[in-house]
């Protein structure tokens, strides 16, 4: 089965519905910087094969239609789990994540977060929290300038700054220091991981010149 990955939830943040409660006052079409549409309390469920496929909620969404772009305020969002379940049964959620705020160009489809960002991967076992996110649509690039914290239910916890991911390859990497603790299982897994890792008799993990700490389970 094909892994649902982050860039899939991002895609939907594109497709908002029409079919919302409007408010058209203060409309001036010569002026870009008045929203043509005004949607408030947005709530859209995206379905398929008569299943649900992505949820989003969204406090308030703003259009622009001469500078392409829509921002949305206090967004969430559930991606569920694409294989099909038992007839009668909503699938699980794979995707939930939220932020404060998001900006979005309409034409190029690349996307801002701000204002506090989470992510939670169920099918990854993985959690990001950063303060914003931007997304490179075009060449499906991720970029989190600012202090990241990825966590998984094993222990692991990696904190730095500067995380970039290319979602193709599935590659992550943080651009400048990181900190943190490791999980292994076994001495096998370990040697697995990275040649280039290498540990003293405190238990100090060194990836490629940056020191973590090792968590035994």
């Amino acid at each position: 089965m094909k892994k649902p990955s982050v860039s899939a939830w991002i895609a939907v943040l594109f497709i908002l519905p029409a079919a919302c409660s409007f408010d058209y006052d203060a409309a001036a079409e010569d002026s870009e910087n008045i929203p043509d549409v005004i949607m408030k309390d947005v709530e859209y469920v995206r379905m398929e094969n008569a299943l649900p496929q992505v949820r989003i909620r969204s406090k308030e969404a703003r259009r622009y239609e001469t500078k392409h772009t829509m921002e949305i305020d206090s967004f969430s969002f559930e991606q569920y789990n694409p294989e099909a379940p038992e007839a009668g049964v909503i699938p699980n959620i794979n995707v939930r994540g939220s932020g404060g705020s998001a900006n979005i160009e309409t034409d190029t489809r690349n996307l801002t977060m701000g204002g506090g960002v989470s992510i939670e991967v169920e099918s990854e076992d993985i959690s990001l929290q950063t303060e914003s996110l931007s997304w490179e649509n075009a060449g499906r690039v991720f970029v989190a300038p600012g202090e990241v914290v990825v966590t998984r239910s094993d222990g692991t916890r990696l904190s730095g700054r500067n995380l970039s991911a290319d979602t193709r390859r599935r590659g992550w990497r943080f651009e400048e220091a990181v900190s943190g603790d490791i999980a292994e299982e076994d001495e096998d897994a370990e040697e697995a991981v990275d040649t280039d890792q290498t540990a003293d008799s405190d238990g100090a993990l060194s990836v490629d010149g940056e020191e973590y700490r090792r968590v035994e389970k």
